[in-house]
């Protein structure tokens, strides 16, 4: 009998820890593509892409929320600098998250630049950015 409650308070400690541990996706995330960062109250994720002689170059920006993937979170684009809205079905389902963006290049020798911005009402409350050579990976934390 001592087994039978031991098994069964170790399956829901288990289960109790894995459910609190689990990461949830805002319900209907998605990329809208957009003309700038010049909105308020988003959160805005930017890329681009330029070879040697500062011509632009084709590659894809991907998001990330919480490690996690979802359905279209990847575009592709021609290097020229993009913008991208993340949106949700309740967009204040987007707070208390961890975003990762990364700008990857066909060309492993192009200049990337990775954006986020979370626009604020009045103004921009928290931006990330980086560059590299063939891609940049940037991180914002949206309280």
């Amino acid at each position: 009998m001592s087994n039978k409650i031991t098994l069964t308070t170790s399956t829901l400690a288990l289960g109790a820890l894995l459910t609190g541990c689990a990461h949830t996706l805002p319900t209907g995330i998605a990329l809208e593509e957009t003309d700038s960062f010049d909105h308020r109250d988003d959160i805005i994720v930017s890329g681009a892409i330029h070879t040697e002689n500062g011509k632009t170059a084709p590659g894809n920006i991907r998001v990330t929320v919480e490690g996690e993937t979802f359905e279209g979170n990847e575009e592709t684009f021609n290097g020229k600098q993009a913008f991208y809205k993340l949106t949700a079905d309740n967009t204040a389902d987007l707070h208390g998250k961890t975003y990762w963006v990364t700008v990857q290049a066909e060309d492993p020798e192009a200049e990337v630049e990775c954006f986020i911005k979370d626009t604020g009402i009045t103004h921009p409350t928290h931006v990330s950015e980086s560059h590299g050579t063939g891609s940049a990976t940037c991180r914002l934390v949206h309280n």
